[in-house]
């Protein structure tokens, strides 16, 4: 009977194929671990997109509901202010955090940064993590948002270290190093300066009471380096009866203190009339406060200022109703519409400011979107709503701004 044995690898093979093996391995693995960390690095960025969704569209709806003003205590106790290379703080920057694993914790009930994003996130995974989000105090809105998931948390230290990432390394391949995700509105920012760029108009309004004014906020708050160019239609009709340049620099070189009830607030103004033509320097009273600029188209005048203005006649008329006036019929020497009483809207843009050539910051600032106000009517009680107007009470018998034209 034949026996057959059964022949296995001899050991030069074995050696063989472990050489082959560990060859792969020394190709293959580096290259797998790159891959998962290039991929991790793009669902960080990812999320880091979706952090900034979602906490510009909490942020939305506390500024529409009355509540920013509520949170942005929260902000500003909880954050940490923005800071750079030099480390002075960007007073309108700041940060708030949550540290990895610190979701659902015992103190993460009150954490700002849950606060905008549980309600605005499906996967409650993506809190779990380190994140980190930069909000501008100012205007209420998010300017950017971090998302890591190699560190414990995010700071502003000079370096990383003992687990945490510092924000201020945002560059590229820092950030991919760190697969440390960032996403911001302006693109990649700098860490030295934080100022959003591209100017907004956040409220504007016409409100008609004791005076008609134009009310209006933007991100850039009392800077002195940003114009706002201001438009007048004819609702009727959608025709430009007239438009201004407000110059808070030129203002305030002119004397304009800002200062509500200040004697010295009326503020000199180019206006232009709807085809363009500089129609000269007029006053109008305007204030700065609490955020807000305010200018008085229509308000009641003293019978002292409205004698001495019926006493005159033609272009020494006109003159002085361009310095002395608070009617909005001495503009019909500019739009002819505006002799009688008109329904009219506004609109506000926001530009860096354009009055000295030597003093434009096109590289700091970028112009607004026109924004658009509501209608309101230029004499009279505000025509656009359903309720009448009647004189309850006379401040000035010489000059009842409101009647019910149908008494």
């Amino acid at each position: 009977m034949r026996r057959e044995h059964k022949k296995g690898f001899t050991l030069v093979e074995l050696i063989t194929v472990l050489g082959v093996l560990v060859i792969v391995m020394a190709i293959g693995i580096p290259g797998i671990v790159q891959y998962r960390r290039k991929a991790e690095f793009r669902r960080n960025e990812a999320y880091a997109k979706t952090v900034y969704l979602a906490a510009e569209s909490k942020l939305t709806y506390y500024r529409a509901s009355g509540q920013w003003k509520k949170f942005k205590k929260q902000v500003t106790t909880q954050g940490i202010p923005a800071t750079g290379k030099s480390k002075k703080p960007d007073a309108t920057i700041y940060a708030v955090t949550l540290d990895r694993g610190a979701y659902k914790d015992k103190t993460s009930a009150s954490n700002a940064v849950i606060a905008l994003l549980d309600d605005y996130t499906y996967d409650k995974e993506i809190s779990k993590e380190s994140i980190a989000i930069e909000i501008d105090i100012d205007s209420g809105e998010v300017y950017s948002a971090f998302y890591g998931t190699r560190c414990k948390g995010l700071n502003y230290a000079k370096e990383s270290a003992n687990g945490y990432l510092t924000m201020q390394e945002r560059d590229y391949e820092s950030r991919k190093q760190n697969l440390l995700g960032y996403y911001c509105a302006e693109g990649t920012g700098s860490a030295v300066s934080l100022k959003p760029t591209r100017l907004r108009i956040t409220t504007i309004s016409l409100e008609n009471s004791e005076s008609l004014t134009l009310n209006w906020s933007t991100n850039a708050g009392d800077a002195l380096d940003v114009s706002y160019k201001l438009s007048f239609y004819n609702y009727a009709g959608g025709s430009e009866l007239f438009s201004m340049m407000v110059s808070p620099y030129d203002m305030r070189a002119l004397g304009w203190t800002s200062v509500t009830g200040s004697t010295e607030n009326l503020a000199l103004v180019d206006v232009k009339d709807a085809n363009g033509i500089d129609m000269g320097s007029w006053a109008f009273p305007i204030t700065y406060e609490n955020q807000r600029y305010s200018l008085t188209l229509d308000a009641m005048m003293s019978a002292k200022v409205q004698a001495v203005l019926a006493s005159k006649s033609g272009n020494e008329k006109l003159e002085l109703e361009k310095t002395s006036s608070t009617s909005i019929t001495r503009l019909g020497a500019v739009a002819s519409d505006l002799r009688e009483d008109q329904k009219i809207y506004a609109t506000v843009k926001a530009l860096p400011y354009a009055g000295n050539a030597k003093l434009v910051m096109t590289e700091e600032y970028r112009d607004s979107e026109s924004v658009s106000s509501n209608t309101s009517n230029t004499m009279y009680a505000d025509a656009t709503k359903d309720t009448e107007v009647k004189i309850a009470a006379f401040r000035h018998l010489s000059n009842i701004r409101y009647y019910d034209k149908k008494e």
